[in-house]
Formats: structure tokens, sequence, C-alpha cells
């Protein structure tokens, strides 16, 4: 049996979440199988929340290059991907299914189907499963996974994030509260399709924030205690430099 704590601990590790990693951006973009992109800017807060070091002129060399795209892919929406990925992200069942445990699971056939917007995946998953670890949620519900993928226990740390909007996390499960409970779900997704940039505390969504330049507005869904306050301050500063390099920058809402 796996506990949401452990789960949300296991998918935060296969985010890049838990710390943030020194690796090329486009290792990381083919790791996390694209980055939602329905706006130009979010992939960059994406790559930022999760690499260590990233700066915008390394994505944006990838897409002048055109080694990156943003492309219509997975559940109809613009990714950005790998031009690599976007040749061979197509609806070939296995890799599709394969490159999503690595990034997102253990996971249900039903979050292969939210994510992946392809249905029929039972037979499919029938006969990968010799070669996946089967788990069981808090529910009894079935989750898969790959063997040698990171699940951490749900001891760990997980550091203040903030998530860019529309970050994949938040809309590759059909059971989403992993993350994010129905409530504040409903608090992030807007009734027009639009997805907020969220504050994780402890892992799960505690509040969304808003940019305007160099200000960031911090809206928390219920007090934290002080040391929490300060580190979202700090990581909603830092966020503020990458945006708006060497500008004066404010960060509201947490008075």
């Amino acid at each position: 049996m796996i506990s949401r704590r452990a789960l949300n601990r296991a998918t935060l590790a296969r985010q890049l979440l838990l710390s943030r990693h020194r690796m090329p951006a486009m290792r990381a973009v083919e790791h996390l199988v694209g980055l939602q992109a329905q706006a130009p800017q979010p992939p960059y807060f994406g790559l930022w929340c999760r690499l260590a070091g990233f700066r915008p002129a390394e994505l944006a060399d990838l897409l002048v290059e055109r080694r990156a795209v943003r492309i219509v892919l997975m559940r109809g929406t613009v990714h950005l991907v790998s031009a690599e990925d976007c040749l061979t992200v197509r609806p070939l069942v296995q890799p599709v299914l394969t490159r999503y445990l690595a990034a997102f699971g253990p996971a249900s056939v039903a979050d292969l189907q939210t994510w992946s917007g392809l249905t029929g995946l039972r037979e499919v998953v029938e006969r990968l499963r010799p070669r996946l670890v089967s788990l069981t949620d808090e529910h009894g519900g079935e989750l898969l996974d790959l063997p040698e993928a990171p699940r951490p226990g749900e001891d760990g740390p997980a550091p203040v994030r903030l998530l860019a909007p529309f970050d994949n996390l938040l809309l590759s499960h059909a059971d989403r509260t992993r993350i994010i409970s129905e409530e504040h779900r409903r608090r992030v997704i807007t009734v027009n399709g639009q997805v907020l940039g969220t504050v994780l505390v402890d892992g799960f969504v505690r509040g969304v924030w808003r940019r305007d330049k160099a200000r960031v507005r911090i809206e928390l869904f219920a007090p934290q205690p002080p040391a929490v306050v300060e580190e979202i301050a700090a990581e909603a500063a830092a966020l503020a430099e990458f945006a708006e390099p060497g500008r004066p920058h404010r960060i509201e809402g947490l008075a």
C-alpha cells in the first residue's frame, strides 16, 4: 500500500520538484515528456522551479534552433517538447505509457488516459503488467509504476515551490488529490479554463501566485507558519528576479 503523502513525494521526485536539479534544459524537457505551453511564458517558469541555474536564454535558443517546439500533443493541448519527441510522441501507446510512468507514476489506467487523451489502454497495460510494479492506494485502487523509479517515502522534505501556470503536475492525473484537494482545485482552475500559478507547501498546493512584471502577489488558502511564509517570500523574490533581472521587485499578499 502507498499512502497519499508517499504518492505525493514519489510524484514530486519524478517531476524534479524535491530539489532543483543541475541538468540541461533539453534533458529536463525530455524527462518531463514536455511542458504544458498554451501560453509562451509558463515553460520558462516550469523549468526555473525545477532546475538550478536555469536561464531563459537556454530554452529560447532551443526554440530558435528548432531543437524544441511548441505543438498540439497530449490531451489536444499545446506542449513544448524536444524536436525528437515531437516526431515520436504520437498515438503509439507503449512509448507514451513508458514516458508517462517515469514522469508521473505511480498511476492508474484512468490517470494514463487523462494525461494522454488516449482510450483503450487497459489491454495495453495488461500486456505490460509483467514489467510493472502494482501498488495499492489508500482507497484500495491499483497504481502502476516502473520498478526502478524513485519512491522516496512520505517523510522526506518537500521544499516550497512556485509552479508555473498550467503546470503538468496539476493536469496529468484523474485523481489529483496527491497534489491538490478538490476544494483548492476549484480555486486554481478557473471557469474559463485558465490554470493559475500555484504555491506548493509540504508538497501540496496551498495557494496561488500572479506576476505583473517585477511584482509577485501570493494568495495563500490558509495561514502558514512564519518559517514557511519566509520560504515562500524567498521563492517569490527569486521568481521575480528570474523574470525581471535587476529590477526592484515587490512581494505582496504575505504581510
